[in-house]
Formats: structure tokens, C-alpha cells, sequence
């Protein structure tokens, strides 16, 4: 079992949506990805319309991995679920 935070940085510069976001990380793993936890906040946006959003950006990759849309709402403490 491997975790991964990737650093985007050799890459130098990714794109803040969804997708490229995926995408440069997936790239960075050089190897195939089992489960995908993707931290998105609701923002202003909503639960409904972030969690697509993740589902759309995945999908249009092409990975077909396990996905855990992690999307705290208002006043939540999600990035404990990440934070070493």
C-alpha cells in the first residue's frame, strides 16, 4: 500500500481544476492507481455539484479506480482525513 500527496512542483506548474490535478498525479505515481480520494471544498458551489464535478474530471481520464469524493461542507474538518 502506497499514499500519495503529490508535489507538483518538478512538473513545474499544474493547472488548479479537477482534472489536470488528476491527471499530473497520476503521472507523478508512474504506476497504476487502485483508489482515488479527491478533497474538493463545496465553496459556494454546493455538495451535489462538486461531488459531478470530481466524477466528470475522473471519468474524462479514463481511470476507472475507486473513488472517495471527499467534499466537507461548511464548517467540517475533511483534510484530517489526509493530513499526516
Amino acid at each position: 500500500m502506497r499514499l500519495s500527496k503529490p508535489d507538483f512542483a518538478p512538473l513545474g506548474g499544474v493547472a488548479k481544476d479537477v482534472r489536470s490535478r488528476l491527471e499530473a498525479g497520476m503521472r507523478l505515481l508512474h504506476a497504476p492507481v487502485d483508489l482515488l480520494v479527491v478533497h474538493r471544498d463545496s465553496d459556494n458551489a454546493g455538495y451535489d455539484t462538486r461531488r459531478t464535478e470530481v466524477e466528470k474530471a475522473t471519468r474524462s481520464l479514463g481511470v476507472f479506480s475507486s473513488l472517495v469524493p471527499a467534499i466537507p461542507v461548511r464548517m467540517t474538518e475533511a483534510w484530517l482525513l489526509l493530513d499526516e
